[in-house]
């Protein structure tokens, strides 16, 4: 390390010194539960990730993901359950994890929304997988997972809105009828983005099902409250 960053870092850890500490979330507590399921579709194991609001009472354990700003109550009662609470799904970007949200998760948490996720599969045998389509899938059958589950009967599924990042944001788009129309050069030049940030899409490109355009209709209105 050179002699340069020695003082820098000597400096940043005095200087946070002087600092009062002070949390850096305003829900510490959040509520948390993971539904296992197998998808049809991918013939493989996958599970559905929801957050919810919990009494504030409730105690938390340090969550074993990383990227999660807050504590989690594993399996932990709901707070009022007899008032059906409105959800947010979220989608996380190109390779991400729905954990990597965790800063709009506890916002929307902490104003009494249920929050769920799941991991995108975004690779498949060490390949690129860029059939959007196939995230607005995930949309549905996450959905169609969860209204069987007793937390559902807290959920008001007639109101759902979304958040998603990057492709995730794009996620949402498809949910709700849009279309690609440029399938053959979607990666942006140079001049519009870092060439590393779509590394590996054109190996993808073979396996890109240009005939699916956007997802089959399910069994539920995904977006009765879009965002």
């Amino acid at each position: 390390m050179s002699r340069l960053s020695i003082v820098f870092l000597f400096f940043l850890f005095n200087s946070l010194s002087a600092f009062q500490p002070l949390p850096i979330t305003s829900h510490p507590v959040v509520g948390y539960k993971e539904i296992p399921f197998f998808d049809e579709s991918y013939q493989q194991s996958r599970k559905i990730l929801i957050w919810y609001p919990v009494e504030p009472e409730t105690k938390g354990t340090t969550s074993s993901d990383l990227w999660d700003m807050f504590d989690i109550a594993v399996d932990a009662p709901i707070s009022n359950p007899q008032f059906k609470k409105p959800m947010i799904i979220v989608s996380h970007g190109y390779g991400g994890t729905p954990h990597k949200l965790s800063w709009l998760i506890n916002k929307l948490v902490y104003n009494d929304y249920i929050v769920i996720g799941i991991q995108h599969l975004d690779e498949l045998d060490g390949q690129p997988q860029i059939n959007s389509w196939k995230r607005a899938q995930d949309i549905h059958t996450m959905l169609d997972q969860f209204a069987l589950q007793p937390l559902a009967k807290s959920t008001n599924l007639d109101q759902i809105g979304f958040a998603g990042y990057s492709i995730g944001g794009t996620t949402g788009i498809w949910l709700i009828g849009g279309r690609s129309t440029r399938l053959d050069h979607f990666v942006p030049g140079p001049n519009d983005a870092y060439p590393e940030e779509f590394k590996g899409v054109e190996q993808g490109l073979p396996f890109l099902d240009k005939k699916r355009k956007w997802p089959k209709t399910g069994k539920r209105n995904v977006l009765k409250q879009p965002f």
